[in-house]
């Protein structure tokens, strides 16, 4: 009797062999044997059990028939069917954890991580996440960064390229560059100043080895000497005598401009030569002095005597006995003074006279009478007349002029008569009296 029945994990369930059982269109998905009547082995799945299961947690055996991992996937497998990798650079649990930093820009390995070629430069340990420590880059981290990097050799971990720049005196991108010659300072952006020597100043903070050129000085050797000094260190003061007081050549001490009246040399420290004074010493001393060599050496003046029949500063003055012999220049000086002097007396002395008259008479031989505009013309009569006369004469072209030595206005038989007669007017010894 046919009492068994065909497997309903047949493809077709009513097709099997009648002896057997045999299912004669073969299995369901997930089932094998002849009968259709077995699971698929482990790590298979699906029609005919052809199908690999994918990396499921703990090698669980996959759903028989989806092919589904019942519980998680092994670490670097994503997915149902745990048959997918991590993405790139990442592996592990859930593909969670990142890797990457392999030479040559290789991928690590979805599962452990690993780089199959080593680390690229500037990373270590054993899945190339590490970066080089401070200080150090490179394949290896073998490397070590410029000492000339600012901030304490700080660098990329990977080219070694200095982070935050260079310290002072240094350039390129590993700060491995002194600066150019004649340069210094941040950046190499200050030019030295002006060594004693012209020997190249430190290229970090630009001091000068052996000190400044002569006519500078300060910390770089940039300044100039103030006005005044010279020299090495600027320590030398200009000479005093020169013409532009405190200008001299600030390396060499040169006066600018030349020397005073007086002095000579390049630093105006030399007085003129003997027998000379004067700007440039262009001008000689006076024949008449009685020492030609000693006369002062800026205005010329004789520093001991003159010689006989001399006299003045200069020894210029001619002394002819009771007369002194003078250049037109100093006649015409005391003419036009004099001249000045005696217009101003005569006018103070008409304004008194005019004055006088309205208070008192003149009286002569006991005959009174008013003092009159023709005593004034007299009195002006009488001082006119009595002048000197100037003579001229043409010695060496220099014009002099005769000038008498003062007498005495009263003779001595005269003193008394002028003690008891009081109240004159003098002028050129003529009197206007007014007599008690």
């Amino acid at each position: 009797m046919c009492k068994d029945q065909c497997s309903s994990n047949c493809l077709n369930a009513l097709d099997c062999d009648h002896v057997t059982g045999a299912c004669n269109g073969g299995c369901l998905a997930g089932w094998t044997g002849p009968r259709c009547d077995r699971k698929c082995d482990d790590k298979s799945f699906g029609e005919a059990c052809r199908k690999e299961c994918g990396s499921c947690y703990d090698d669980t055996s996959c759903d028989h028939i989806t092919g589904e991992c019942p519980g998680e996937c092994k670490d670097g497998w994503l997915g149902n069917f745990c048959n997918k990798t991590c993405a790139e650079n990442y592996f592990g649990s859930k593909c969670q954890q990142q890797c990457g930093n392999c030479k040559n820009g290789d991928v690590c390995n979805h599962v452990t991580g690993l780089c199959p070629t080593g680390c690229a430069e500037g990373w270590i340990g054993s899945r190339c996440n590490i970066a080089c420590q401070f200080g150090y880059y490179g394949q290896g981290c073998k490397e070590m960064c410029s000492e000339h990097c600012r901030h304490a050799n700080d660098c990329d971990h990977v080219t070694g390229v200095c982070s935050n720049g260079c310290f002072d005196g240094w350039l390129g991108k590993y700060c491995d560059q002194r600066c150019g010659e004649g340069r210094f300072g941040p950046q190499c952006s200050f030019l030295c100043g002006h060594c004693l020597g012209g020997v190249v100043c430190d290229h970090v903070n630009g001091s000068c080895p052996a000190g400044c050129s002569r006519g500078w000085h300060g910390r770089y050797c940039n300044q100039t000497c103030d006005d005044g000094y010279f020299g090495e260190m600027c320590i030398k003061e200009c000479g005093v005598h020169c013409l532009m007081t405190n200008r001299c050549n600030k390396s060499s001490g040169v006066c600018i401009g030349g020397c005073k009246a007086g002095w000579t040399g390049e630093f105006c420290d030399s007085p003129c030569p003997a027998g000379t004074y004067g700007f440039q010493c262009l001008y000689n001393c006076s024949e008449n002095c009685l020492n030609i060599s000693t006369c002062n050496n800026v205005n010329g003046s004789c520093d001991g005597a003159c010689a006989t029949g001399w006299g003045g500063d200069l020894c210029n003055l001619e002394l002819n006995g009771t007369r002194v012999s003078v250049s037109a220049s100093l006649v015409l000086g005391v003419g036009i003074g004099g001249g000045l002097v005696f217009l101003l007396a005569d006018i103070v002395i008409v304004i008194l006279i005019a004055r006088h008259t309205s208070r008192s008479r003149l009286k002569v031989g006991g005959q009174g009478r008013r003092l009159s505009v023709l005593s004034v013309n007299y009195y002006a009569d009488v001082h006119s007349s009595n002048h000197q006369t100037n003579r001229q004469e043409d010695t060496q072209n220099e014009l002099e002029e005769t000038i008498s030595l003062p007498r005495v206005p009263y003779q001595n038989q005269n003193l008394k008569s002028y003690q008891e007669n009081r109240g004159y007017v003098t002028k050129d010894d003529r009197y206007i009296s007014s007599w008690e």
